[in-house]
């Protein structure tokens, strides 16, 4: 495991957060996004010059409304 996961540094705080992101709002923000050709989902936290973000289970459901 990462040393910043088992002995962050003094002035860090681990925020658990989960985050869901409806697809559909993807579609209706763009118009033309097909989900049925979608391969890969790329995230990019480039608004700080220094830090660590750590992801874990990315994962896509269908759920029904």
């Amino acid at each position: 495991m990462a040393p910043f996961l088992t002995k962050p540094p003094a002035k860090t705080e681990i925020t658990l957060q989960v985050f869901a992101l409806p697809l559909a709002d993807f579609v209706a923000a763009s118009g033309e996004l097909d989900l049925a050709s979608v391969t890969g989902i790329r995230l990019v936290f480039d608004r700080a010059q220094q830090g660590v973000v750590v992801v874990d289970r990315i994962g896509i459901a269908d759920r029904a409304k």
